[in-house]
């Protein structure tokens, strides 16, 4: 279902607050990772730059860019993040995108919206480094690799492979990313190739249920004190529940998500890489998207229980046509 003028409107309201809060404070001092990208990389000459990587700091594709806004800009704090910014900005609409396809247009909006008010993707966002360039690119990768499924076309997987080498050439942890991908990819080749001999069954595969990804919330949510235990069961419940009615509706998208994060710190830990939270930043949309399609979940279950003089207190039908 396309569209409508009403849903472009909502989704441009959100994406003005998503730019009006990524600009604020963002010509606020450098702090020293974005020091020692522009005095160490932005500032070589671009042929240099094309040529130096020794070291994981050189996010090269932000800093080809980063150096372009700052010919174009001036030397500056906002100059410097611009790129950022608006990768930022560009990933929310690839959420939204992805979140519209799976969960429907109300739900893809909330997600939009939480993203736009999330403290991390702001950060994220007013950093001079590439990591929304990497939530950027593995979602619109993950977008086309959904797309390549339902319709084969050349066209489609072309926008693919450039959109995976612009991710790798922004930080090299979007490989992990990108094995997720193959490792879907391959389990759904060899579900297809049992299907085909009836005589072969695979028992449960059908009723596989996705593994949690859930690591990441304790240290973001520790000021909380007591309530650290009630909090973390209500997200894990939520996200439980979300997750699983993904599943239910995306079983390749969720695949995806709930399989980088365990296989990413599996192979961090071989190749004795220290295993930072920013490079699960990526996932951060499903995060939100399974929290939204878990309260609806919850919402479903609760809201028939409470009734005040006859009519319930949530309308869990309206509920249920939102998600």
């Amino acid at each position: 279902q396309r569209a409508d003028r009403r849903e472009w409107g909502a989704l441009a309201l959100i994406l003005a607050l998503a730019l009006m809060l990524r600009l604020f404070k963002a010509d606020a001092s450098l702090w020293y990772d974005e020091i020692f990208t522009l005095v160490n990389f932005v500032r070589l000459p671009t042929l240099e730059l094309i040529g130096t990587f020794d070291s994981l700091n050189n996010h090269m594709l932000y800093s080809l860019l980063a150096q372009n806004t700052v010919g174009v800009f001036g030397e500056n704090p906002l100059a410097l993040r611009l790129p950022a910014i608006l990768f930022g900005l560009g990933s929310i609409y690839i959420q939204w995108r992805i979140a519209r396809r799976v969960t429907g247009p109300g739900s893809a909006l909330i997600v939009a919206l939480l993203l736009t008010l999330s403290y991390h993707h702001v950060w994220f966002s007013q950093n001079a480094r590439g990591y929304t360039g990497l939530l950027f690119f593995t979602s619109a990768a993950t977008l086309l690799f959904l797309k390549g499924l339902e319709k084969r076309d050349w066209k489609t997987w072309a926008g693919y492979g450039l959109v995976v080498a612009a991710a790798m050439y922004t930080h090299m942890s979007a490989g992990f990313f990108f094995v997720a991908h193959g490792v879907v990819y391959a389990a759904m080749a060899g579900y297809a190739l049992l299907k085909m001999q009836p005589e072969s069954p695979l028992p449960g595969l059908r009723s596989w249920g996705p593994v949690r990804a859930i690591k990441e919330i304790g240290q973001s949510i520790s000021s909380a004190g007591p309530l650290v235990p009630l909090i973390l069961l209500g997200a894990v419940l939520v996200l439980t529940a979300g997750i699983a009615a993904l599943w239910k509706r995306a079983p390749v998208l969720t695949a995806i998500y709930v399989v980088h994060v365990p296989l990413a710190m599996l192979l961090l830990y071989i190749v004795g890489v220290r295993i930072w939270p920013r490079y699960f930043f990526v996932d951060i949309g499903f995060i939100f998207m399974a929290l939204v399609e878990g309260v609806f979940v919850w919402s479903r279950i609760i809201a028939p229980r409470f009734q005040f003089r006859g009519q319930p207190v949530f309308d869990a039908g309206w509920i249920s046509r939102m998600g």
